[in-house]
């Protein structure tokens, strides 16, 4: 197979997914979703899988929303494009977004929505698009992190309302679940 076939077959399956995605179609090409506990390193492994850095990094829980990025492999993008999904649409914003300000959209997006329905998390995912020369084409879904108990300010039903929300994102048929732990944590604890 030569390289003019194999950029055509990725460029079909890119446009396949983005359609799929747009119009709410539940295509079953194979997702990747993160789980683990809070901070186990989810959004560091999706930041090296996407080829740069830009995600919300906290010490107590960063990530209260799914994110789901679609990577799209791109020689011609040699400076990483990135587009949102409208918040209750599906359409995609313009223009495309700085990597410096993603981070800051994804907080802003997350606390927001979080302040409308009174919650600590919510299984409302933000949509992300990345095109990049050195990224692979994927979907990985970044999930909130498993919490044994809720922090002071929180509803107390929060860490079974994140593992229901996480269940829920990892049942479907096409998604392969990625488990992350700690490396400072036994395996078999």
């Amino acid at each position: 197979m030569n390289s003019a076939d194999t950029k055509a077959r990725f460029e079909a399956y890119n446009r396949l997914q983005a359609a799929a995605m747009a119009f709410g179609e539940k295509l079953p090409i194979p997702e990747i979703v993160a789980i683990g506990g809070q901070s186990n390193g989810k959004s560091s492994l999706l930041e090296a899988l996407l080829g740069f850095r830009f995600n919300v990094q906290e010490v107590e829980m960063g990530t209260r929303r799914p994110l789901v990025l679609q990577m799209v492999h791109d020689p011609t993008a040699l400076d990483p494009r990135s587009r949102f999904q409208e918040e209750d649409s599906k359409e995609y914003g313009h223009p495309m977004v700085q990597v410096a300000a993603i981070a800051d959209l994804i907080k802003q997006r997350t606390e927001s929505h979080l302040r409308t329905i009174k919650a600590a998390a919510s299984p409302k995912p933000i949509v992300m698009r990345a095109e990049y020369a050195h990224c692979p084409n994927l979907t990985i879904i970044d999930t909130p992190g498993f919490v044994l108990k809720a922090k002071k300010a929180e509803p107390k039903r929060t860490p079974e309302e994140i593992l229901s929300m996480v269940k829920t994102l990892a049942s479907p048929p096409h998604r392969l679940i990625l488990f992350l732990q700690q490396s400072s944590v036994e395996w078999c604890s």
